[in-house]
Order: structure tokens, then sequence, then C-alpha cells
């Protein structure tokens, strides 16, 4: 996931040295399905969007899990 961070990072610093503003968006699935998010329940992902800077998410399999209060976390 670092060269990821490395993009999005450079991404918006870009946009940002050029004046403007840049919104990152998490179009969902982001929480479920891959070993590091069923291993520490999301808890890894999100640390991960709160470093990248993530602004908005749409959730989309995250509310579908199991029980009243949806899948992981």
């Amino acid at each position: 996931m670092s060269a990821l961070t490395a993009l999005i990072r450079d991404q918006k610093a870009r946009v940002e040295a050029e004046g403007g503003k840049a919104l990152v968006l998490d179009g969902g699935d982001t929480w479920t399905n891959s070993g590091l998010s069923l291993l520490t329940q999301g808890e890894a992902i999100v640390a991960w969007q709160n470093l990248v800077g993530v602004d908005h998410m749409v959730s989309h399999w995250e509310w579908t899990g199991a029980g009243a209060g949806g899948g992981t976390p």
C-alpha cells in the first residue's frame, strides 16, 4: 500500500501547490475482503485512510455484514 499512499499524497500535494483543492474519495469496499482488514477488524485500513487523507468514503459492502451493526468494523 506504500506505492498507493505515495501516489495519493503526491497528487494531492501537486494540486495544492498549484493553489487548488484536492478531495480524496474512497468508493467503498475498502474495509472488506482483505486479509489485513479481516485481521485487524478494519482498524489498519482506517488508520491508512487517515494517513493518506481520505476526505470521504462511500460505504458499500462495509455495511452489509453480519448483525444489525453491519460488517467490518
